[in-house]
Parts: C-alpha cells; structure tokens; sequence
C-alpha cells in the first residue's frame, strides 16, 4: 500500500540545508579574520574574501528552502492554518526577538546618552546586525498564500519566467544607479 504522507523528507533539501547551515559559520567565523586584515598577508585576505563571497549565499539559500517547503508543502492549501502556524514559527518569535533587542539597544544607547533620533531608529530600523532577516522573513510568510495561488494559476514555467524577470529587474534597479554614475 502506497503511503500519502504529506511530510515526506527530501534528502536534497536536507543536504542543502545542512550546506547552507555550515556556510553560514563559514560567514562568522571568517568575519574574524576580516576584521584584522591589515597583519595578515594579501594572499589569505584574498582567500578570505572569496570564501566571503562564496558563502554569502548561505542565507539567500534558506530563504529559497523556505520558499520551496512552503509553496510545495499542503499546509499552504489551507491559509487560516497556515497563518495560523506562521504566528507561533515565525511571528512570535520574530515579535520576541524584535521587543529584546529594541529594549536592549534602547537602554544601552540612553545609558550612553545617545542621542533620541539613534534611540529611536532602533524600533524604526526594525534589525538588529545578523538578524536582519526577520522582517523579510516575516514579509515572505505574509504573502505566501498569494505567491501559491499565483503559481497555481499561471503553471510551474510561467511562474519560473516571472520569477526570473522580478529577479533580473530587481538587480538592475539596484545597480543602475551606480553604474550610470560611473559611465558620467
């Protein structure tokens, strides 16, 4: 008998998670070394940089595992459960990071009598160094629901060529500025 479970693990996705997840100490630990370039030869800040590079995509890569758990997943079919579990994974703890962090920062910069506008960026900003991902996160979990219908509607290929366009277009807008700066 054939079983019709729906969380069925997927060693790609685990072998990519379990990639991404090293990168990401990979980014940390050579964030060190970074910081104290100047004593060390320009052949290892040259290596440092390219092992920074390379594993910069260690984030990206867990949102795009997100995204393929998420909108191939059932739970997405269903969206007052969805949002319902989106609340206590992602929410909550986005909300409880985001009150600590703010309560911290806001008591240290008024200890060190910093000034009201840096006090309340901090709330305003909504990040926190490393944890920048949150509010993204957050965002993506809001519009699942409509990214799954989008795709339901328009098909797998048609959603890989909107997809890609969005993609394309959205490095161009960030590095058209610059560039056109440049060639002036």
């Amino acid at each position: 008998m054939e079983s019709t479970s729906v969380n069925v693990r997927k060693p790609n996705y685990d072998l990519f998670r379990i990639i991404m997840a090293f990168w990401v100490v990979v980014i940390h630990v050579n964030a060190y070394f970074l910081n104290v370039e100047e004593s060390l030869p320009s052949l290892i800040v040259i290596a440092e940089n390219f092992i920074n590079v390379i594993t910069r995509v260690a984030v990206p890569g867990f949102f795009m595992l997100s995204g393929a758990l998420v909108l191939d997943g059932s739970s997405i079919k269903d969206t007052d459960r969805f949002y319902k579990r989106a609340i206590y994974k992602i929410f909550i703890p986005f909300v409880t990071v985001y009150l600590f962090w703010g309560l911290w920062y806001t008591f240290k910069y008024f200890k060190n009598s910093e000034s009201l506008v840096k006090i309340l960026s901090v709330w305003v900003k909504c990040t926190f160094g490393n944890l920048w991902f949150m509010p993204v996160l957050c965002v993506i979990y809001m519009i699942a629901p409509l990214i799954y219908r989008f795709l339901k509607n328009v098909g797998k290929k048609n959603f890989e060529i909107v997809s890609w366009v969005i993609v394309l277009w959205g490095g161009y807008q960030r590095y058209q500025l610059p560039i056109c700066c440049l060639i002036r």
